[in-house]
C-alpha cells in the first residue's frame, strides 16, 4: 500500500497477506451492512435511497458523490419474433405498440418515487445524463413526444389494431384512463389476427430494487390496458442466457455503464451487425432498421468531430421516435466508504471503484484495502462477460491497450500503458485509410498467479496476437473494436501501427481490448488450436486460404527459408496473405488459430493458470460465488508505483519533442489548488457541496484539513510514473 503497516500491527489473518481483497455479497444491502460493521472498506456500488438516508446519520461512513456515466432503460426486442412464440410477430415489434408502451411509462414517478429524485436524472434518448450534449434536443424533455399518458396509450394501442376482444381483463380499472375491460387481440394481418395477445414477456432484475420497481409499474399499466404479461425473474445467469444469448423476451429491464463517446456505445449497442447471440445488440432485430444503420455507421466513422455529434443527434432521435427503447434516467449516486480509507480518487462519471484509486489510496494500519460487490461474478471470463460485478474483478488483473484519460476530465486523453500515440492515415491503392502508431512502455511483465512470479515482458506481440484473437472469435465483448483492422504492422518491440480498412476519427479509439499473455494462451489447447500447413507454387501476392483463421504465425518458410512477417507475409482482414511474389516451390504455414474461449474463464481453464495478467494486481486466491472472494496482491512488474502523498488531479504531463515523447505525473500548483478549493469540506455524514474525497490525503480523514494541505505541500515538485 502507500504507507508502510504500523510498527505495531502485525499481519493475523490471511487477508492481512494481501493488497486487495474483493468479497462478493449479494445484494447492495449486505454489502452495505458489510461496510457498518468493518467487515470490509469499500462499497463497489452506488447507494439507494434508503441507505444513502442511513449513511448520512453514520459518522463512520464516507459518502462519493457520482453523477455516473450510465443508463438505465425498457429493453424492447424489435425483432419480428422470439423463441418462446416461434414463427408469431411480437407485438414488440409494432410501432404503436412500442409507443403505447412509452406513453404507459411514467418517468418522473419512477425517478421521484423509486430514485428519490436526486439520486437519478431523467433521460430521454439512449445517452447518458452527462453526455446530453450528444442528444437531439427536439426530442429530449420538454420535447420528449412520449410524455406518460395513459390515455394516449390506449389511442395507440386501437390506432395499430390492437382492440379488445370479449375476454374479461381481470386488471381493468374504469379510474385508470384508458384501462380495457376486455384483453386486446392481436391485429389484423397478424398470424393470429383477432386472437387474444400471448403474454408479453418481461424480464426482471430483481435484484436492483430500482428496475424492479420500474418493471412491476409497467406490468401494472400494461395489464390495466389489456395486455398480459409474464412476468420472469430469473437469476442473473438465466437473464444473460434468455435475453443476451437466445434474445427470447419482449421487454427488460436494462441498465449499461458506458464510455465517453455516444456514438461509438450506439454502433454497439444497437448496430444490426452485432445482433447476435451474446452480442452487444439485443434490441433492434435482425436488419429491422437499415436507415438507424446507416446514421449508426456515419456517427462510427465520420471525418471529423462534428460529424460524429451530428450523426449521433440524428441516431438518437431516430431511435426515440420509432421508441425502440425507452431509456429512463442516469444515476446520480452516493458511493460509500470507511473513514479509514484516505486518498480515493472518485472518477467522474465511475464513482471510487478505478484504477486511480487503487494506485492511490491507503489504511493508516497498512491492512489490505476490502472491497464488496453486490453480486458474486457470473462469468470470469474477460472475452465474453457482460456483467459489471465481472469487470470489477478482472479489471484488476488485467491490462488494456488504449490510451488512458485523466480521472476528472475524461476528454483529456494521457499516456497510460501506450506511452504515446499518433493517428494518421495509410495508402490503401490511392485510398487514404486511418492508421494508428502506438509505443509501449517496456517495462510491464504479465504476472503468475498464486505466486505473482515474473512472467512475460508485454511487447507489441502481445497486442498483435490479442488483436487478431478478438477478431478471429468475432463474438466477443470486444470484437466490435476490431471488427475494421486491415493489418497491423510491427514495427519493433514496443512499437505497432495498426491500419483500418476505413476512415474513422474514433479509430484512435479502437483496437482496444485486454492484452491477452500468447504463451500461456497458446499452451491451453482448449484456446488455441496450432497447424501446420503446405502450399504447392503460390506465385504472386495475396491472400492464401488457410483451414482456419489465423491469430499468430509462428513461421513461413519458402522452399526452407523463412520469410519475414511484414515484408514477405501478414495477416490482411484476418486472412494469412502473401507479400512477395515467390517462385516455383513449396510455401509452409504454422500457425495458431482459436479455439473455443467461452466458458466461466475462458475455454474453462484454471483461474490459477488463465488469471495471468499484466494489470495492477495478480491474484492469489479465488473463491467464485456468494460469501466468497478474490485475494490480490500488487504487481510488482505493474507500470506505475503508488505516487507520494499529494497527487490529486492525475494529470499525465507530455514533455517536449518528437514521438515518443516522454512524460510523467507530477505534484505541483494544480494540484494543492484543487485541493485548496475543498478546502474545510467534509464527507461525512451529509457531504458539503465542494467535498472533493480525492483532496483528502491524510489524517484527519473524511475532510479537507490543513494536514492535506500541508502533505501536498510537502510533495511538490514529486513526479512519477515516467516510462
Amino acid at each position: 500500500m502507500n504507507v508502510p503497516r504500523a510498527a505495531d500491527s502485525e499481519p493475523s489473518t490471511r487477508e492481512s497477506d494481501d493488497d486487495l481483497v474483493i468479497k462478493f455479497y449479494s445484494d447492495i444491502d449486505a454489502a452495505y451492512g458489510a461496510l457498518k460493521t468493518g467487515e470490509i472498506d469499500m462499497v463497489c456500488s452506488e447507494l439507494p435511497k434508503e441507505l444513502y438516508e442511513d449513511a448520512i446519520e453514520d459518522q463512520n461512513i464516507v459518502l462519493a458523490p457520482v453523477s455516473d456515466y450510465d443508463f438505465y432503460e425498457f429493453d424492447i426486442n424489435n425483432n419480428y419474433s422470439i423463441d418462446d412464440y416461434p414463427g408469431i410477430r411480437s407485438p414488440t415489434s409494432y410501432q404503436g405498440f412500442r409507443q403505447a408502451l412509452a406513453w404507459l411509462t411514467d418517468k418522473d414517478y419512477i425517478i421521484d418515487t423509486f430514485c428519490g429524485d436526486w439520486l437519478a436524472e431523467r433521460i430521454d434518448q439512449m445517452i447518458a445524463a452527462p453526455l446530453k450534449g450528444w442528444a437531439n434536443e427536439s426530442m429530449w424533455y420538454p420535447n420528449y413526444p412520449y410524455e406518460y399518458d395513459p390515455a394516449k396509450a390506449a389511442e395507440a394501442l386501437e390506432a395499430a389494431g390492437f382492440v379488445q376482444g370479449t375476454t374479461l381483463n381481470p386488471y381493468f380499472d374504469p379510474t385508470f384512463p384508458g384501462s380495457a375491460q376486455y384483453i386486446r387481440t392481436y391485429p389484423a394481418g397478424h398470424e393470429t389476427a383477432g386472437q387474444d395477445l400471448d403474454p408479453v414477456i418481461l424480464c426482471v432484475r430483481f435484484d436492483s430494487m430500482r428496475r424492479a420497481q420500474a418493471g412491476v409499474l409497467l406490468m401494472d399499466n400494461m395489464e390495466k390496458h389489456g395486455i398480459p404479461v409474464a412476468l420472469i425473474a430469473p437469476t442473473k445467469a438465466a437473464i444473460y442466457d434468455r435475453v443476451f444469448g437466445a434474445m427470447n423476451y419482449h421487454i427488460y429491464t436494462g441498465g449499461w455503464s458506458v464510455g465517453r463517446f455516444p456514438p461509438v456505445m450506439l454502433w454497439g449497442l444497437f448496430h444490426s451487425t452485432n445482433w447476435y447471440p451474446y452480442g452487444s445488440n439485443y434490441v433492434t432485430g435482425n436488419g429491422t432498421y437499415p436507415a438507424l444503420d446507416a446514421l449508426l455507421d456515419a456517427g462510427r466513422y465520420p471525418a471529423s468531430y462534428g460529424e460524429a455529434v451530428g450523426y449521433t443527434k440524428l441516431a438518437a432521435g431516430y431511435m426515440t421516435e420509432l421508441c425502440i427503447t425507452i431509456p429512463l434516467y442516469s444515476s446520480r449516486s452516493f458511493w460509500a466508504y470507511s473513514k479509514d480509507l484516505l486518498s480515493v480518487v472518485n472518477m467522474e462519471g465511475a464513482g471510487p471503484d478505478n484504477s486511480y484509486t487503487y494506485l492511490n489510496a491507503y489504511k493508516l494500519d497498512g491492512t489490505a484495502l476490502r472491497c464488496g460487490l453486490i453480486d458474486a461474478p457470473t462469468f470470469m471470463n474477460l472475452l465474453y462477460t457482460a456483467w459489471i460485478e465481472d469487470f470489477q474483478c478482472l479489471n484488476k488483473m488485467n491490462t488494456y491497450g488504449d490510451i488512458a484519460h485523466s480521472p476528472y476530465n475524461l476528454a483529456m486523453d494521457q499516456a497510460g500503458f501506450v506511452r504515446d500515440w499518433e493517428t494518421s492515415t495509410w495508402d490503401d491503392s490511392g485510398l487514404n485509410k486511418t492508421k494508428i502508431v502506438k509505443w509501449l512502455k517496456d517495462n510491464v511483465h504479465f504476472a503468475e498467479p498464486v505466486t505473482g512470479s515474473q512472467k512475460a515482458n508485454v511487447n507489441a506481440s502481445h497486442l498483435f496476437f490479442s488483436a487478431w484473437l478478438m477478431y478471429q472469435l468475432g463474438d466477443t465483448w470486444w470484437s466490435p473494436s476490431f471488427s475494421d483492422i486491415h493489418h497491423i504492422d510491427l514495427q519493433g518491440p514496443y512499437q505497432i501501427e495498426i491500419c483500418f480498412n476505413a476512415t474513422s476519427y474514433w479509430f484512435t479509439y479502437d483496437a482496444v481490448g485486454p492484452i491477452l499473455p500468447m504463451d500461456t494462451w497458446a499452451a491451453q489447447p482448449e484456446l488455441i488450436t496450432k497447424h501446420t500447413e503446405d502450399f504447392l507454387d503460390p506465385t504472386t501476392p495475396g491472400p492464401i486460404d488457410l483451414l482456419e483463421g489465423p491469430v499468430w504465425i509462428e513461421y513461413a518458410t519458402f522452399n526452407g527459408a523463412p520469410l519475414t512477417l511484414g515484408t514477405d507475409y501478414n495477416i490482411v482482414q484476418g486472412e494469412f496473405y502473401i507479400y512477395s511474389t515467390l517462385g516455383t516451390g513449396t510455401l509452409e504455414v504454422k500457425y495458431w488459430s482459436p479455439g473455443d474461449a467461452m466458458g466461466y474463464t475462458p475455454g474453462n481453464v484454471a483461474w490459477q493458470t488463465i488469471f495471468e495478467g499484466a494489470g495492477m494486481y495478480y491474484s492469489t486466491d479465488f473463491t467464485p460465488g456468494i460469501g466468497g472472494s478474490l485475494m490480490l496482491k500488487r504487481n510488482p512488474y505493474y507500470w506505475i508505483a503508488p505516487p507520494a502523498l499529494g497527487e490529486v488531479d492525475y494529470v499525465w504531463w507530455f514533455e517536449a519533442g518528437p514521438k515518443p515523447r516522454s512524460g510523467y505525473y507530477q505534484i505541483n500548483i494544480y494540484d494543492l489548488a484543487l485541493a485548496g478549493g475543498a478546502f474545510g469540506s467534509q464527507g461525512a455524514l451529509i457531504p458539503s457541496r465542494n467535498w472533493f474525497p480525492g483532496a483528502d490525503v491524510a489524517p484527519n480523514s473524511g475532510a479537507v484539513d490543513i494536514y492535506d494541505l500541508v502533505t501536498i505541500v510537502s510533495n511538490l515538485g514529486e513526479t512519477f510514473g515516467e516510462p
